[in-house]
């Protein structure tokens, strides 16, 4: 049970209390294990604290930054510009790594991260309510077109089902998937 709530938090030790927390009046086991099942970033005590203490504590511009770019499963300076359409996703991304805003590096060169999965539902809720459904979509949309260029055409047709586009989606799948060839 520690070790699973241990990888749920991926050791976040403010998570982990703050999960302990909501343990309070839980004895049985029964309940606690359906409790690690069910916790995510979306959580009252987790998302409130992510919410006033983590993002509130951003510049504006930055909130923005991290609502827009909570949806991608990974980051990489380029995909943010493209989505967010900005210019300077390199250094935001190191600015959140150096101010260890639940940012997780994928690779040694440092081109890739991800956020902290509890981070990124907490903001993936936030997003939902101030950027409403229709920005949402576009932005799945600029992700899923960025996939696509860089041939990364599950990543493609994921974001386009998630921007609505299932036209697009459908063609992605058709265009880049052959069947077996048959054989003689």
């Amino acid at each position: 049970m520690v070790r699973r709530l241990a990888e749920r938090t991926e050791g976040w030790v403010a998570g982990i209390r703050l999960v302990a927390l909501t343990f309070q009046g839980r004895q049985e086991p029964a309940q606690i294990e359906q409790f690690l099942d069910a916790i995510a970033g979306a959580r009252r005590p987790i998302l409130e604290y992510l919410v006033l203490e983590v993002l509130g504590a951003q510049p504006e511009p930055l909130q923005e930054f991290l609502l827009q770019t909570s949806f991608l499963s990974r980051l990489t300076a380029s995909l943010c510009d493209t989505v967010t359409g900005q210019k300077d996703s390199a250094a935001i991304l190191e600015l959140i790594e150096r101010a260890n805003l639940f940012l997780v590096p994928l690779d040694a060169a440092g081109e890739w991260y991800r956020y902290h999965a509890l981070f990124a539902e907490a903001m993936q809720h936030v997003a939902h309510d101030r950027l409403g459904e229709d920005r949402l979509c576009g932005l799945y949309d600029k992700a899923s077109l960025w996939y696509e260029e860089h041939g990364l055409l599950a990543e493609a047709v994921e974001a386009a089902l998630s921007a609505r586009e299932y036209p697009r989606a459908a063609d992605l799948n058709r265009s880049h998937c052959r069947p077996p060839a048959c054989p003689e």
